[in-house]
């Protein structure tokens, strides 16, 4: 596991060894707000915040409502082959507040 912050992320600052991964985004109280996977994470965090005006209720909501304290959470990558199955496991394990489990 690495340790980014939101805004290394947009920032692409991201080691192209963590781009394929789970990630678990934190708020500034340490509180799993989602848990996601992703073949490239800064793409899918901008893609999150571009859908924020369609998905309201989403993380890229709750980021750009958080900014700037926002850009300074956690964003946790866990690199790993089997993205689906580690995401299940951390949603159920995490109970981050913005999640649904894909089937």
């Amino acid at each position: 596991m690495k340790a980014y912050t939101v805004g290394d992320v947009m920032d692409y600052k991201v080691a192209e060894s963590d781009s394929k991964a789970v990630y678990v985004v934190y708020d500034g109280e340490n509180f799993p707000l989602y848990v996601g996977q992703s073949k490239d994470v800064c793409l899918r965090l901008r893609q999150h915040i571009d859908s924020a005006h369609t998905q309201p209720d989403g993380i890229g909501s709750e980021i750009i409502r958080g900014e700037p304290q926002s850009m300074s959470w956690r964003f946790e990558v866990y690199p790993t082959n089997s993205l689906l199955d580690l995401e299940r496991e951390m949603i159920k394990r995490l109970h981050p507040a913005i999640n649904i489990v894909h089937n």
